[in-house]
């Protein structure tokens, strides 16, 4: 049986749970004890919430199935039911705000699903606290497609008007139609609310991220960010830029003495590379051993080459495996983003992967050093 025969026979063998509202109601599947979540819509949403269907983004709530029903005049979404708190309740419990840092990775995921979304030519048009769901493991994922569209070129504005008062941007009122860039505005106003607990007009946060937060809630679109992947490239560079300045700060930090100033610059040379300059000391002890071992494994290397022609062979491997380690490890470079499966996985799978890839591969080169060595 295909996955859409599978979720056909699943839907009509739902059973109701409850009901949030009109027209979302929550169901089970019985044999499986597997809850979903059947939210009713226009039948004109059923293209979109197909194309939907066809994302696989874990910051997106996936939709399984789409039932048409055309003798009703609607279409129902089967999808799937995200455990965890709405970020409304998330917020509350929190007091109303969060730091710089958890807001950050809760806009990161959130703008990782809109980028799925926005790939495929759709807008979410309603992102707001109540349409955010914070995981157990701390991840974000983006719910109810209540009011998706598509992007139509020969449409000036949207036919209706709709949205959440104050994360709504000015063209969901009918000035203009809406696009990535509507969504995008309703991100910097989530911001700002995570940062303040306020909306921007009530009152602009101070951080790193205000130039953020009012470059998203331009009134004209055109001087907002032109993409989701825009506005988060922008963000890791304020967050890079921020650490930078931070470290740099307490670099230089001198004593008057000129001894103690030339000690200093010492100790600051070492402190700028990746691991070192860890507040944790096992975290120290560890990049210094592995950066010991890099040193001595290429000289060892390189003395062998003198006398063993595979010298040259092994050299790139040992190499290699030593220097796998530390970016596994550290991520200096925040390398790991940058490649495509990793951008979306769930973040524990990231860590369990870097720590067993890192793990091997310090093993691997730890071998081919004594292979040398001896």
């Amino acid at each position: 049986m295909s996955d859409g025969n599978a979720f056909a026979f699943i839907y009509e063998n739902l059973i109701t749970l409850t009901e949030y509202g009109e027209g979302t109601r929550l169901c089970t599947f019985e044999p499986k004890k597997t809850l979903y979540v059947v939210k009713r819509l226009p039948l004109s949403s059923a293209p979109v919430l197909r194309k939907i269907a066809g994302l696989s983004s874990p910051c997106l709530a996936r939709i399984f199935f789409v039932a048409e029903k055309p003798e009703e005049g609607y279409a129902e979404a089967v999808c799937e039911y995200v455990g965890g708190e709405a970020l409304k309740e998330y917020l509350r419990r929190a007091g109303g705000s969060v730091p710089e840092e958890r807001a950050e990775t809760i806009v990161r995921d959130v703008l990782k699903g809109l980028s799925a979304l926005h790939g495929v030519g759709i807008v979410h048009r309603d992102i707001n606290p109540n349409n955010i769901v914070i995981l157990p493991s701390g991840g974000a994922i983006v719910i109810d497609y209540g009011i998706v569209r598509s992007f139509e070129n020969e449409k000036s504005t949207d036919t209706v008007i709709l949205g959440t008062p104050g994360y709504a941007a000015p063209e969901q009122f009918g000035f203009t139609q809406s696009d990535s860039r509507t969504d995008l505005y309703a991100v910097g106003v989530l911001l700002n609310v995570l940062l303040t607990g306020s909306l921007p007009n009530e009152r602009l946060t101070e951080g790193r991220f205000r130039d953020v937060v009012r470059k998203c809630t331009a009134l004209d679109p055109e001087n907002r960010y032109p993409s989701a992947e825009a506005m988060l490239a922008e963000m890791r560079t304020d967050s890079d830029t921020a650490s930078e300045m931070n470290a740099s700060a307490a670099r230089t930090i001198r004593n008057d003495a000129e001894e103690p100033e030339k000690e200093e610059d010492k100790r600051s040379f070492l402190a700028g590379l990746p691991g070192l300059g860890s507040k944790s000391q096992n975290i120290r002890i560890f990049s210094a051993v592995l950066y010991s071992l890099f040193v001595f494994a290429v000289i060892a290397a390189c003395c062998r080459l003198a006398v063993i022609g595979d010298g040259l062979f092994i050299l790139p491997f040992l190499v290699f495996c030593v220097a796998l380690p530390f970016l596994t490890f550290f991520d200096p470079w925040r390398f790991w983003e940058w490649f495509e499966p990793t951008a979306y996985a769930p973040k524990s799978a990231i860590k369990l992967f870097r720590f067993a890839f890192g793990t091997l591969s310090l093993i691997i080169g730890v071998v081919l050093f004594g292979v040398i060595a001896g």
